[in-house]
């Protein structure tokens, strides 16, 4: 029992140092132009559809602790490392691969996003605590406060990205498959009502809260499909819709698969009225009747350049600093910048082979490798219609599902965690 003590105060210790170390390195964080608008709701109390109400109101609260705005970046970096130590603490039984699974998020390509105000990172902090919560709980310490908690942290992180739904939905259909073995089609078809209840629970209740709502991103996304579908298939769909700031525009030369923001510089100009966002959507929907295969090939090349089958791969957007740059922070991104977008590190399928490559050295049977499929597939049907870039933070989700999934394979094939 001594030696069970010392054990667990030597892996909170080591917990508790990553979580201070990269307070340290990170705070106060950096801003991108979402993050300032983020960061203007919080601090004015007026919210928007355009950023999630739930987000801007726990910034607000922190604001006044931390004034800064650096509040949030503890609280992310507190929140993810509580719930990986839990699930690492969990599901890992023996000491060394317990300590070498918690280092796995601090790959420099994942994690240095935690240095970023992102709804993406907020989502999968919470994420993680959701199910860091339940797995503790499920291991024996079936108090009833633990599994509130847990569905408290899932409810924000839902209520933060809309994509969230595929990063918890497998989570949950594995906790009801493991709790009722016997009803296995029941558990399935109750936790699926449940999460997507709880999704669009949430998602009303922001859309509530907001003083205005805008459909400026809605508006931007449709006139990106208009071009690129316009491109796929050789016709004209964006005629007489003005949202250029040039005459007749070359749209092969405009289009970009990689990211709406790279149109701006080629004429591209969205700046539409609610009038105007009405034609837009009746175009839309023409094209779609039109021409549904060019807006799945343009949706397609999307998404090939998110997983970076592409030569224009994943990148790291540029970061506007926050109001006190760190030289710390500085100099850990020059460490990592030679992991530029164009490198075998920031393509998100080579983290779906690794993980099936590690789930066979660990043994997974079928439903192993049919959670890998199942929870990166969520993802990707999340993502597929609303993509607005090729970002690699919008692979964080895989990423952390990747390690999720490897952990409970793990626990499987060691711990004797097989459903019956």
């Amino acid at each position: 029992m001594k030696n069970l003590n010392s054990n667990i105060r030597i892996f909170i210790f080591t917990v508790s140092a990553i979580l201070v170390a990269s307070v340290f390195f990170f705070f106060p964080g950096i801003l991108t132009p979402d993050s300032l608008h983020q960061l203007a709701e919080a601090r004015s109390g007026t919210y928007t559809s355009a950023h999630p109400p739930s987000m801007a109101i726990l910034w607000g609260m922190l604001l006044n602790i931390v004034p800064q705005g650096g509040g949030i970046i503890i609280v992310h970096l507190l929140v993810f490392w509580c719930g990986w130590g839990l699930i690492v603490y969990s599901l890992v039984a023996n000491r060394t691969a317990k300590y070498l699974f918690l280092l796995v998020p601090l790959w420099p390509t994942f994690y240095y996003q935690f240095s970023t105000v992102l709804k993406d990172v907020g989502m999968v902090s919470f994420a993680t605590m959701a199910m860091g919560l339940f797995v503790f709980w499920e291991r024996g310490r079936r108090r009833r406060w633990i599994i509130i908690c847990s569905v408290l942290f899932a409810l924000y992180a839902l209520s933060v990205r809309h994509n969230a739904i595929g990063l918890l939905l497998p989570m949950f259909c594995i906790a009801a498959l493991k709790l009722y073995p016997q009803k296995k089609l029941s558990a399935l078809i109750i936790s699926i009502a449940m999460v997507s209840l709880a999704w669009a629970g949430v998602q009303g209740v922001g859309v509530a809260i907001s003083k205005n709502t805008t459909s400026a991103n809605i508006g931007r996304l449709m006139s990106w499909d208009l071009v690129g579908a316009s491109v796929k298939s050789q016709k004209n769909f964006v005629k007489d819709l003005d949202i250029f700031n040039v005459e007749n525009p070359d749209l092969a030369k405009v289009y970009s698969s990689r990211c709406i923001d790279m149109m701006y510089s080629k004429g591209f100009d969205f700046n539409k009225s609610s009038q105007e966002l009405g034609e837009l959507k009746k175009r839309w929907f023409s094209m779609l009747k039109l021409s549904p295969f060019s807006y799945i090939e343009h949706r397609w090349a999307v998404m090939s350049s998110h997983l970076g089958f592409t030569a224009s791969a994943t990148h790291m957007p540029g970061w506007i600093p926050s109001e006190k740059n760190n030289k710390l922070m500085s100099s850990f991104y020059g460490a990592i910048s030679w992991m530029n977008h164009e490198t075998i590190f920031f393509k998100p399928y080579v983290y779906i082979i690794f993980s099936l490559i590690l789930g066979s050295i660990f043994g997974f049977n079928l439903l192993g490798f049919g959670a890998i499929v199942f929870s990166h597939g969520c993802i990707m049907l999340t993502l597929f219609p609303v993509l607005p870039c090729a970002d690699f933070r919008y692979s964080l989700g895989h990423l952390l599902l990747t390690m999720g999934v490897l952990l409970f394979g793990y626990s499987w094939k060691y711990k004797g965690w097989r459903f019956s």
